[in-house]
């Protein structure tokens, strides 16, 4: 425009409608010129990245917190090992045999598994998983009844679908569903006295809805779920005094709820409470008939960190503190993703 604006001085071929009194860029043409300019300035591109970036932390930091709040993009697949560990301890009144006296005996059980998991985003807002846990427990360590178990757990399939796109500032949700197959050892198919499960021992199925909204500089989460438990028939398990042919699990509620901080953008912290309640179940003996247990409630508190070890991957960390008698007295998770784009 200039070189055009000198050549036309040059030549004596000016034209007032083009140029000002003082030879300046008419103002139309400098409008549109500096917002071209405003477009394509440095510090647009760099507010971009930022919002970027912010997003790929709120999204480390909730998959540290849990698989349920964050979907994996479509045609992207990703391999997921975890290891859990539990420890479970009592202590029980004993009678001595052939004494009158009594002992208290302190009983420890552990709890190692270690899960394979698949997930695969068949569309940005669609997310398939499935599991298989292979588990080894060693249960009443420290008594003359220890007893051990090694086989797979019960494998799970399920979906993940975010209705609605969530869009910036607003709360985002994701619906799930899990089947849950009994692959494991049943605990109505052993010998309760001298084997152990690896398993429930029945079918089940968790429908849910997780919640999560960013309030600067936290990203605030929650979960609701639902578990049907499907009866169990046909069984004829001896129970010492007596045969159980049926059990019809209670169903549970669960809730979560907590929040995460991305630290930097390596690491991660985030704090959770879980809290499940859990209907009676009913046991149906061939002599004593039906016998039911009372509900319960099990919670327990969860702190975890997530750490950004390569572009592809991250190490999630966790450990829980159970608050009734129902949880694990602590329990120790590593989770390591690999994610990899198709």
């Amino acid at each position: 425009m200039l070189f055009f604006i000198g050549n036309s001085y040059a030549q004596g071929k000016s034209d007032p409608k083009q140029l000002s009194v003082k030879g300046e860029i008419p103002e139309k043409q400098k409008g549109d010129h500096e917002l071209k300019l405003k477009k394509e300035t440095p510090a647009t591109k760099r507010l971009q990245a930022t919002e970027e970036e912010k997003a790929e932390k709120e999204k480390e930091a909730l998959s540290a917190a849990g698989r349920e709040y964050i979907l994996l993009k479509k045609r992207t697949l990703e391999l997921e090992y975890n290891f859990i560990y539990e420890y479970y301890s009592v202590d029980q009144i004993r009678q001595l045999e052939e004494e009158a006296n009594l002992e208290i005996e302190h009983q420890c059980d552990h709890t190692l598994r270690n899960i394979i998991v698949v997930q695969y985003g068949v569309l940005d807002n669609l997310t398939l998983n499935a599991s298989i846990p292979f588990i080894y427990r060693y249960d009443k360590v420290g008594t003359k009844d220890k007893k051990s178990e090694t086989d797979i757990g019960d494998v799970t399939a399920g979906l993940s679908w975010q209705p609605f796109r969530s869009g910036k500032g607003n709360t985002a949700m994701i619906l799930y569903t899990t089947a849950i197959f009994p692959s494991g050892r049943s605990p109505y198919e052993i010998d309760p006295n001298t084997e152990i499960s690896t398993g429930n021992g029945f079918y089940s199925f968790v429908g849910g809805l997780s919640l999560t909204k960013s309030i600067d500089p936290v990203v605030v989460f929650g979960n609701l779920n639902y578990v049907y438990k499907h009866d169990i028939g046909n069984l004829h398990q001896n129970r010492t005094t007596d045969i159980l042919l049926r059990v019809k699990p209670g169903d549970s509620i669960g809730l979560s709820i907590g929040m995460a901080y991305a630290m930097s953008y390596i690491v991660s912290l985030n704090l959770k409470f879980q809290y499940s309640y859990e209907f009676g179940t009913t046991y149906y003996f061939m002599d004593r008939g039906r016998f039911e247990t009372a509900n319960k409630s099990s919670a327990s508190f969860i702190v975890g960190s997530g750490w950004r070890i390569s572009p592809k991957t991250s190490l999630f960390v966790s450990v829980g503190i159970g608050l009734t008698n129902e949880d694990p007295d602590f329990s120790l998770s590593f989770r390591l993703p690999f994610t990899f784009p198709l």
